[in-house]
Formats: C-alpha cells, sequence, structure tokens
C-alpha cells in the first residue's frame, strides 16, 4: 500500500503522541512537516487531504487517518506484528485506558503553552526563560484571533469546494477575547492538582503485595506490564508540564514521588526520545520566535 507518511508538527502535543506511538512500534516512515507559523495547515492541498486543517495526519497509499488515538489504532491493526499499544476496550488493560484516557480530557495544552506563559506568576511557573516564552505565546494569541480569520474567509471565497471546511475552522477561533482568560488557567491547576494526585495514588503498590511490586516497580505501567496508549499520553502530557515549567509545583520536592518515578523511567525509554521534537526544529522556531499548537 505504500509507505507511511506522518503530516505533523514538531511542537504540536497530538504529534508527539504518534511520533512516540511510531518509534515504540519500531516503524518507519516520512516525516513530512507542515509549517504552522505559516498557517500552512489551511493551504488547499493540505485542507484536500485533512478538512479539519489540522495535525497530525496520516497518510498510507489512499488511506488517511487523522486525530492521534486512531492514528494508533490504525497501527496497531495495520502492523500487527508490531508492539500493541491500544488495548482491547474489553481487556483489563483497556478498562484502565478508559480511565486514564477520561483523566486526559482534563489536560489542555494551549494552557500550557498560552495561558502558563501569559500568567506564569498564577500558574507558579519556573521556567528560566518565561519571558520569551510569554512573547512567543503573545504571537501565537494574535494569530489566532487575527490571521487565522482573516486567511479562512480569503481561502474560503477562493476555493468554494473547502468554504465549509474553511467556515468550520473559522468558528473555531470566534469570539477570542484580547486576552486569555486567567480564571481559565486558574480552573486548569487546580484540575491538574486533583488529576495528577489521581495517577500518583494508581501508581501506588497495593498494601496486599507490595513486596512484590517494589521487586517489579521498574516493568509496571499505568495499564499493566505493558507500555500503552496510556503511557504515552501520559509521558508526554507529563513533558509538556515540565517544559512549562511546573515540574517542581506538581511533583517536584518529595511531592506525588510516584508520579515523578514514572515520569523518569518513562523519559529513559527511546520512543520519548525519537518522539520528542527534533532539536534542529527547535532552534529553527527559536529563530522564528513565533509558533502555534492547538492542533
Amino acid at each position: 500500500m505504500g509507505d507511511l507518511i506522518l503530516y505533523q508538527f514538531e511542537l504540536s502535543f497530538h504529534s508527539q503522541l504518534v511520533r512516540t506511538g511510531l518509534a515504540e512500534k519500531h516503524l518507519s516512515y516520512k516525516k513530512k512537516s507542515i509549517q504552522i507559523a505559516q498557517l500552512e495547515q489551511l493551504d488547499p492541498w493540505y485542507m484536500k487531504i485533512n478538512p479539519k486543517g489540522q495535525v497530525p495526519t496520516l497518510v498510507r497509499g489512499e488511506t488517511v487517518v487523522t486525530e492521534s488515538e486512531d492514528i494508533l489504532k490504525y497501527l496497531d491493526e495495520t502492523f500487527p506484528e508490531t508492539a500493541k499499544i491500544c488495548p482491547d476496550s474489553t481487556s483489563e488493560e483497556g478498562e484502565r485506558w478508559s480511565y486514564y484516557k477520561e483523566l486526559g480530557s482534563k489536560f489542555d495544552p494551549e494552557q500550557t503553552l498560552i495561558h502558563v506563559p501569559w500568567y506564569h506568576d498564577v500558574a507558579g511557573s519556573k521556567h528560566p526563560d518565561m519571558k520569551k516564552k510569554k512573547i512567543i505565546a503573545e504571537k501565537v494569541w494574535k494569530a489566532k484571533r487575527e490571521e487565522l480569520p482573516i486567511k479562512c474567509d480569503k481561502l474560503a471565497k477562493d476555493y468554494p469546494d473547502l468554504a465549509d471546511a474553511y467556515v468550520k475552522r473559522r468558528e473555531q477561533v470566534a469570539d477570542l477575547p484580547e486576552e486569555p482568560d486567567v480564571e481559565k488557567l486558574k480552573l486548569f491547576m487546580a484540575v491538574m492538582e486533583d488529576v495528577l494526585t489521581k495517577i500518583d495514588h494508581q501508581l501506588r503498590p497495593k498494601e496486599d503485595d507490595a513486596e512484590e511490586a517494589k521487586s517489579k516497580e521498574n516493568e509496571k505501567w499505568l495499564c499493566g506490564d505493558n507500555y500503552t496508549i496510556a503511557d504515552i499520553y501520559w509521558t508526554t502530557a507529563l513533558h509538556w508540564l515540565e517544559d512549562a515549567g511546573l515540574a517542581d509545583r506538581f511533583w517536584g520536592e518529595g511531592k506525588r514521588a510516584h508520579l515523578a518515578a514514572y515520569y523518569d523511567r518513562s523519559k529513559r525509554r527511546e520512543s520519548f526520545r525519537k518522539g520528542m521534537p527534533s532539536a534542529t526544529t527547535l532552534m529553527f522556531q527559536g529563530i522564528k520566535n513565533r509558533w502555534c499548537t492547538l492542533l
């Protein structure tokens, strides 16, 4: 059916999930970067592939798959000889993934990219270069409020066959305020305190098998013995919180010790390193000094 082609953006949360999944499966693929800073995700050629105008998108021959979880499920089904990362829904692992997926729905990457830098004192961020992050956040917010709607309106007129897709994309950023809502950040931080406490609790050894759990603690993952989509999701989420300068707040200085140990162990996996944004891209984005995810 042809090679796997991943349309993605290095600094996109959901692109990072898929890159990590591909690395777990040791699958080769061609990476095609969509330049989000230039709103390339809205270009007609890409909208014809993914009418949502978002990344990531996986293409293999005539097959097109969008949404990170659907992509990982497709990889499981298409390459059954590789490590299975999406548990069967009826299995015990599948039930645990449903639990962690529900918790994951409360994590919003936009908060770490825009709201935290904008209101870093409120968030308690300890990132050493928060001033630059705020400049980037301001540019991203302006692009969402002003540039994206203008481009959508223009392309809807120029490409009538894609007009509906452009209208829907524009509606996603309609009525944005001049500045992000600080109350949403406060709510996000409170929710994360609760969610991460629940994950830390789940990672604690059970009292009735504490000795066995202690001897095998380096083998256990969120859903059991296997590293799954739940681990891919939450390792990536923890990385984003850490990159926003929130590690000390959420799991530093002995807080949530089981969560901290889990994250340290996860970061040692080869797939984590391969899923990370490339150093070259990070350098390029630093020079460009503007980038956008929310995709």
